[in-house]
């Protein structure tokens, strides 16, 4: 993203130049009209007339002025500016026609082989490539456009070698932006491929996150079923549509496959060799060695310095083609075809007279054995060589991504009330765990969630969270005539409460994205937004920040701050949205078993649960009350004080912490030791697991483990209570989302010894079984994209022996749980 902004720079300053001088700087190829004079002025100051020194083919030789004003580069664009001239009807073949960089150096071998010029060779080879498969995208993604979606925003380089090849714009940016990708492929080498490799992966992370399902006609996330409201399904749908047509490698994104079929068209590499470059049939020459005075001897003179103005149309290239019309009926083959050809050309000045060919130039043509640039192999090549591209496009999706995640959770409102319950308990020591991301959420939103300062006491808990609702105090009086059905009403239609805000310079890039701000608009905000001090800032900091900032103190903060920005833009709000809700889900299901308080729940649409903030100003409103009546009896209340919703909260917190991230989880489980036998050195380390349904009310299912040999049995569970299911809802056991907690399951017991932690008993199990194939080949695969190491997933299915010693072991462990006769048998 800076990379690309020093490109938005140096566009603005050329066009600020242009502007000074309209008549003079031709805007459709503004690097000639702009290098000519600089390249005057240097053959003036050594005393070599310039015009002389552009015909003599000297002027090939690469030299320190050159590289100055990236002369060599501009070359090879300078190849493409034909493509603008095809005419409408005309249909150019894949690859486009393009010459090699030692085309031009037939009148002089001697330059060649050289490292200087072997790496200008490669060069020429690598952007030229870039742009043949550029205008195979363009091609490709002209009716991609008029599809589901359209492509992703692209980098200025990008655009501008589009402007190049529609419109034959050569400008100063674009000579510069060829350089410094050029640069990068030789800074990075092979490792340049990162960038694509990086896109894939945020592409990846994004849609694994996402995990979107059609449900009625609107995006689903899974799980306990958060989706997005309707008005916030475009911006879903174009993360998930830009993942799939454009980046990710599925059926939908055929550009590889549309390559590969184009290549497959070509001629292959083994083509005949490269003809001898006669003028009739090479019309991109303009200046032949029959033109060019071939320096003899070591000795030739320098031309002499001239009082000549620079042209008006220069050329600094001695290679360009040209495009000319094939007689109707006419054999191309034919040599009829070459006579007419060689017709034209002469009468079009483009070869000066019938002169035969050097035959000196036509056996080094045949030694050099020149060909056709072919396009890479490589079916990514566009975007493994760009990582300029690769950069623009995942720091789009991110964008969109934290936009999406807000959006979900603004509407859902489950993650701004679980901060402030998460806080309280915090403060009051009812959880010994931390939550990672939600300490982090609370460090991004500190001033949205908490008004810049964390609430400490039970008054204060309760007040900031009727605060953050909108609603004064008395609207939460204990008093029944207070609370009334408007108060829900308003809750429920998302009225009040905070609504969390995406990241200043994300906003300002997504209005550039989006194509509602210029790049140049983008800037200066960007500019403002890099010199804001802050709220707290002292007098001299607010005075520096007025003062404007150059390109490069600009181009340095953006490069400082971009890290940190695209690591906030990165945070999961979707996972948590989930999370929450359930957390809260389940500390009401508790609240309702346990104290027969039954909490409003009103429908709404879009799948929101606005009633949640309402469970927590309950529980908050409690605790307040409790300190406060024991306040005025001056009763010191207990050291931590919590009030009965608050304890249930609390326990429920810390079994949801318990288990709710599988990162720290799969770690443990797969640094475990994996001995052949259990800690009593007996028995193998073997077990059984399957999912056991128990038919109490409500009914559940768990997830039963026996060691055969032993008969030593453990279970975890039940699954619908941990997934945030309702109680006594039907498992489904194919759903991801329930494998992935039945995988959690499975880790804990182990990790934590089969239910004894800290007493050296856990161990990863040597071999499993299950009693069901499907479920062992569902499990096995969910576990391994969780990044379960391979050889802890080698699960068989149990024989019938082992099934039947399982079937004994859980009727048992069922007669003791329910008090019942028979169980039923296992459902996996």
């Amino acid at each position: 993203m800076t990379t690309n902004a020093a490109f938005g720079l140096v566009q603005q300053a050329e066009k600020d130049l242009i502007a000074q001088a309209p008549k003079i700087f031709d805007t459709t190829r503004s690097y000639d009209s702009i290098a000519i004079i600089v390249f005057y002025a240097d053959a003036f100051q050594q005393g070599i007339c310039p015009e002389a020194r552009l015909k003599s083919n000297e002027s090939l030789r690469i030299t320190p002025f050159d590289d100055f004003i990236y002369l060599s580069t501009a070359r090879i664009l300078m190849k493409f500016t034909f493509m603008a001239s095809v005419p409408k009807d005309c249909e150019l073949p894949y690859p486009t026609p393009c010459m090699p960089l030692r085309f031009s150096y037939i009148s002089r071998p001697d330059l060649l082989g050289t490292p200087e010029m072997n790496r200008k060779e490669q060069e020429d080879l690598t952007l030229s490539r870039l742009i043949i498969d550029r205008r195979l995208w363009n091609t490709w993604k002209v009716p991609g456009t008029k599809r589901l979606c359209p492509p992703p925003p692209e980098d200025d380089f990008s655009q501008s070698l589009d402007r190049l090849m529609n419109d034959g714009v050569l400008s100063v940016a674009l000579v510069f932006e060829a350089r410094i990708f050029l640069d990068i492929q030789d800074i990075m080498g092979d490792d340049v491929k990162r960038g694509h490799q990086d896109l894939v992966r945020t592409a990846s992370a994004i849609d694994k996150v996402m995990n979107l399902k059609a449900v009625n006609g609107t995006w689903d996330v899974g799980g306990s079923g958060e989706r997005w409201h309707a008005r916030d399904v475009d911006v879903v749908m174009r993360i998930k549509n830009t993942s799939d047509y454009w980046i990710l490698d599925t059926p939908t994104n055929a550009f590889p496959m549309f390559k590969q079929y184009q290549l497959a068209g070509t001629s292959p590499e083994g083509e005949e060799s490269f003809q001898p470059p006669r003028p009739d049939m090479f019309p991109q020459l303009e200046h032949t060695a029959s033109q060019v005075d071939k320096p003899k001897e070591s000795g030739a003179k320098t031309p002499q310095a001239s009082k000549v103005m620079p042209s008006k149309n220069p050329r600094l290239s001695s290679m360009s083609t040209s495009i000319h019309k094939i007689p109707e009926g006419m054999n191309p083959h034919s040599p009829e075809f070459e006579r007419v050809m060689r017709e034209q050309l002469v009468e079009e000045g483009a070869l000066p007279d019938d002169k035969p060919v050097d035959p000196e130039d036509e056996e080094t043509a045949r030694k050099l054995n020149i060909k056709m640039i072919r396009p890479s192999e490589d079916l990514h090549y566009l975007f493994a060589t760009n990582p300029i591209y690769c950069g623009v496009v995942s720091f789009s999706l991110l964008t969109d991504f934290e936009a999406a995640g807000i959006s979900l959770c603004n509407w859902h409102k489950s993650i701004w009330p679980t901060a402030h319950l998460y806080n309280a308990l915090q403060q009051t020591s009812n959880t010994s765990k931390l939550w990672p991301e939600m300490e982090e959420l609370i460090d991004l939103h500190m001033g949205t969630l908490f008004a810049g300062q964390i609430p400490l006491s039970a008054y204060e808990f309760f007040v900031r969270f009727a605060l953050a609702l909108g609603l004064s105090i008395s609207n939460f009086s204990r008093d029944a005539r207070n609370r009334t059905s408007n108060d829900r009403v308003r809750l429920r239609q998302g009225a009040n409460g905070i609504k969390l805000k995406v990241t200043e310079m994300s906003r300002v890039f997504r209005q550039h994205f989006e194509k509602r701000s210029s790049l140049e608009v983008c800037l200066l905000k960007l500019d403002n937004l890099l010199r804001n001090p802050g709220p707290r800032a002292s007098r001299k900091e607010q005075e520096a920040a007025k003062r404007p900032l150059t390109n490069l103190q600009f181009l340095a903060m953006l490069e400082a701050n971009l890290p940190q920005v695209t690591q906030r833009l990165k945070f999961d709000y979707i996972t948590l949205t989930k999370q929450c809700a359930k957390l809260l889900k389940d500390i009401r299901q508790q609240i309702t078993l346990q104290f027969r308080v039954v909490y409003p729940r009103i429908p709404t649409e879009d799948s929101a649960d606005q009633t949640l903030t309402w469970l927590v100003m309950q529980i908050l409103e409690e605790n307040n009350d409790l300190a406060s009546t024991l306040a005025g009896r001056q009763i010191p209340p207990p050291n931590p004080m919590v009030g009965p919703q608050f304890k249930v909260a609390g326990e429920e917190m810390q079994k949801f912490l318990a288990t709710y991230k599988p990162q720290d989880l799969i770690s443990n489980f797969n640094n475990l030791s994996r001995p052949a036998t259990t800690p009593s050195g007996l028995v193998p380390s073997h077990w059984n697991i399957s999912i056991r349904h128990v038919a109490l009310s409500p009914s559940g299912d768990l997830v039963f483990f026996v060691q055969p040999d032993s008969h030593y049995v453990h279970c975890e569970g039940p699954i619908q209570t941990v997934e945030g299911q309702a109680p006594g809802q039907v498992l489904n056991p194919k759903s991801l989302v329930t494998l992935q907690t039945i995988a959690r399951l499975i880790m804990k017991a182990f990790v934590e010894g089969m239910g004894a932690p800290g007493t050296g008993m856990a161990q990863a199990p040597y071999s499993w079984a299950t009693n069901d194939a499907g479920f062992a080949r569902r499990i096995v695969k969910v576990m391994t994209d969780m990044g379960v190491r391979a050889e802890l997933l080698n699960m068989v299915v149990a024989d019938k022996e082992e099934f039947a010693i399982c079937d004994e072991d859980w009727n048992n462990f069922s007669r003791k749980l329910t008090g019942s006769v028979r169980a039923p048998a296992a459902t996996s």
